[in-house]
């Protein structure tokens, strides 16, 4: 039989000559264009690479994202990062009254490079990497009921609902499993996740950059609430997660002690991640290294990809101007946010969720922190939140927040 097999195929090529012709032809365009780079323009699912033909798809390419034959944008462009007398001027606060919150550094003078106008870059994907102990517990009821009312598909993600664990990878820096999720697990767009990771490039997996978004929190208060909830958990479920690991005595320390007693859990480097969440996942970005200079360029970094490559970040101090401007930016999302907000089952779920066992730390050892363990956090922060209320004047949206230091009203 096995000299027979050539002769079939004589047989079949005469047979269907028609049908042979126009499939070695399909396969020689194909080749061609394969050839020629042209297979990635006729890609129409949603895993598919951008292009960077435009200017301002040049300027999303930095940061954190870094294509392939891509260098990093030159002096000049729009897309630099902040000028450097940016991070070698701290506040000084060395006169400062410690009754008084202490300052923040005034970027008034700062001329941002953010494209106000810019339409949202993925209106299929919105990825929330949420900054921890910055409101993300109240960000995800909101989300959960907008999901329903607004029609979108919204999963927020526990590190064991990956495999991250399993292959023994850090959930905040592990790639492949939640590349394998989104592209394994979506199947209803817009799709918008919410979940505690460094900000990394999607597009090396073939998947589309998301619209990037996030919180930011004053750094002594997201310290603080750090520091009680790993000691006493939630009121919802009063125990520590067994995340703390010390003495009772240890556990009791209040925060103002902490510092009082140059404990090492209060002194530099801070342990707990910060900056990351708005630097990115490589080496560059490992602001806990302790070593001053990688500090300052990660906070350079983060300042950067927060002015150019997020397309909003709000501030947990005032949360009702950040839903309010996620609804004029995103509406598709988040619209009817700060209704749902203000709701009783919002307001449930917020006391269920807070810290317990928090003892407020004074103001003078809040410029302790901004002027030593947290002072590039604090900048960063300062940053964060003029550009966002630059946002806000910009969009047309008053701010009903109180003035940074202004006490709240008991």
């Amino acid at each position: 039989m096995a000299h027979l097999f050539p002769t079939q195929i004589r047989r079949f090529c005469r047979c269907n000559s028609t049908f042979v012709l126009a499939n070695l032809l399909a396969a020689a365009l194909v080749w061609s264009a394969y050839n020629n780079g042209y297979m990635k323009d006729i890609q129409e699912n949603f895993f598919e690479r951008r292009d960077y033909d435009s200017e301002e798809k040049n300027a999303s390419a930095t940061g954190w994202i870094d294509p392939p034959h891509r260098g990093p944008p030159t002096v000049g462009q729009a897309c630099t990062p902040p000028p450097y007398f940016i991070q070698e001027s701290l506040p000084d606060i060395s006169n400062a009254d410690k009754s008084m919150k202490p300052p923040l550094k005034d970027f008034s003078s700062y001329k941002f490079g953010t494209n106000f106008e810019k339409a949202i870059p993925n209106e299929q994907f919105i990825f929330h990497n949420k900054l921890p102990k910055s409101g993300s517990s109240t960000m995800n009821n909101i989300l959960s009921m907008l999901g329903q009312k607004n029609r979108f598909n919204y999963r927020k993600l526990f590190p064991h609902d990956l495999n991250s664990i399993q292959f023994g990878a850090e959930h905040l820096t592990s790639e492949k499993p939640l590349v394998n999720f989104v592209k394994n697990n979506i199947t209803s767009w817009p799709f918008v996740l919410l979940k505690h990771h460094l900000p990394m490039d999607f597009e090396k997996y073939n998947i589309q950059q998301p619209t990037y978004i996030n919180v930011i929190r004053d750094p002594a208060d997201w310290f603080q609430s750090h520091y009680y909830f790993e000691r006493f958990g939630w009121t919802r479920k009063e125990d520590d997660r067994g995340s703390f690991h010390g003495s009772e005595e240890d556990k009791q320390r209040t925060v103002d002690q902490c510092v009082e007693q140059e404990n090492a859990q209060c002194m530099e480097p801070i342990t707990w991640k910060y900056i990351e969440f708005f630097c990115g996942n490589k080496e560059d970005c490992s602001s806990r290294s302790g070593e001053d200079e990688i500090t300052k360029q990660a906070m350079m970094k983060a300042m950067h990809n927060v002015e150019h490559n997020f397309f909003a970040v709000g501030v947990l101090e005032q949360f009702d101007d950040t839903l309010k401007l996620f609804e004029k930016m995103l509406p598709r999302i988040f619209t009817g946010a700060t209704e749902v907000y203000h709701s009783d089952r919002i307001a449930q779920k917020r006391a269920a969720t807070k810290t317990v066992g928090a003892v407020p730390m004074n103001n003078a050892t809040r410029a302790f922190f901004a002027s030593g363990p947290l002072r590039y956090e604090y900048q960063l922060y300062a940053f964060t939140r003029q550009l966002f209320n630059e946002r806000l004047r910009r969009s047309g949206i008053e701010s009903i927040a109180k003035p940074y230091g202004v006490p709240p009203v008991n």
